[in-house]
């Protein structure tokens, strides 16, 4: 859908996948599931949600920095985009071997690459 498409606005491109999402799941049949549509398939899950999202600490040795509601966070005058998911959340920046590279880590999991000018 995306290779064959140019939207001009982000409500045409919403319009798109709303089409393509209901298509795909009420429509279009599936070799995987018997010639059957998922919608089909579906059922509420009888979990109860857990909300995971716990307090986090990093070791002594990150540099701690919280990420604006922007998806930006900064170090040493150097802006870096995270990506608005980690909005409001605090990351961790961590030196590596590299003279000026940082890594960028949101709980145990590497996020991002830094070079910053010395």
């Amino acid at each position: 859908m995306l290779s064959r498409r140019h939207f001009h606005h982000l409500r045409d491109c919403q319009r798109s996948f709303d089409a393509w999402r209901d298509t795909y799941n009420f429509v279009r049949p599936h070799d995987a599931l018997s010639l059957e549509v998922p919608a089909s398939r579906y059922r509420v899950s009888e979990r109860c949600y857990q909300n995971w999202n716990t307090a986090y600490e990093y070791n002594q040795e990150a540099i701690v920095r919280k990420v604006d509601r922007s998806g930006k966070t900064s170090f040493r005058s150097n802006k870096c985009f995270l990506g608005e998911a980690f909005a409001g959340r605090w990351v961790a920046i961590k030196p590596t071997i590299q003279p000026a590279v940082f890594e960028i880590y949101y709980r145990h999991q590497r996020i991002a690459r830094l070079c910053v000018e010395t």
